[in-house]
C-alpha cells in the first residue's frame, strides 16, 4: 500500500485541477453567454421609457 499513495496524491490533485478548470469555464460561458443575450435583445419604443410602480420613490 506504501507505493499507491503517490498515485492517489496525483490522481487527487489532478481531480481538484480539472473541477477548478471547470468552474472557470463556466462563468466565463456564462459571461459571454450573458453579453450575447443582452446585445441581441432589442427592447421596443413602449417599454425603453416605461417606470415600473415598484421602483418608483415615494
Amino acid at each position: 500500500m506504501k507505493e499507491n499513495w503517490p498515485y492517489i496524491f496525483l490522481v487527487g490533485v489532478l481531480s481538484l485541477a480539472f473541477i477548478i478548470f471547470l468552474i472557470r469555464q463556466n462563468r466565463k460561458d456564462q459571461k459571454q453567454l450573458e453579453k450575447k443575450l443582452n446585445e441581441d435583445y432589442h427592447k421596443k419604443k413602449d417599454e425603453e421609457n416605461d417606470v415600473d410602480t415598484e421602483d418608483t420613490p415615494k
